[in-house]
């Protein structure tokens, strides 16, 4: 979770983030505790910190497409989407090995 920490690190601590991102700190020390980041918290990180950390650092294990978007400056193909198709895909797939 280096990402999250760098993210931490930034914004000036947990409660700074947290406020940066509209969130309260409790979410973003249960992220660190998980070592898990929301796909929102992750796009509100990128957002908040003008995409010093992205959603892909933040969350490699989800697959990332990218929408040009004017509000997103920093990131030369716009903002993050996830590709909830492929998502589903990996779901079922995890679920059917499981079983």
């Amino acid at each position: 979770m280096d990402e999250l920490e760098k993210a931490i690190t930034l914004a000036g601590g947990v409660g700074l983030l947290a406020e940066l991102i509209g969130s309260r700190q409790s979410v973003v020390s249960n992220w660190r505790a998980r070592g898990n980041v929301s796909a929102e918290g992750c796009a509100d990180m990128e957002r908040a910190l003008k995409g010093a950390v992205t959603c892909e650092a933040l969350r490699p294990d989800l697959r990332w497409l990218r929408m040009a978007d004017a509000a997103w400056p920093w990131h030369p193909q716009g903002r993050p989407l996830i590709d909830v198709a492929r998502q589903s895909e990996v779901t079922t797939q995890e679920a059917q090995r499981a079983a």
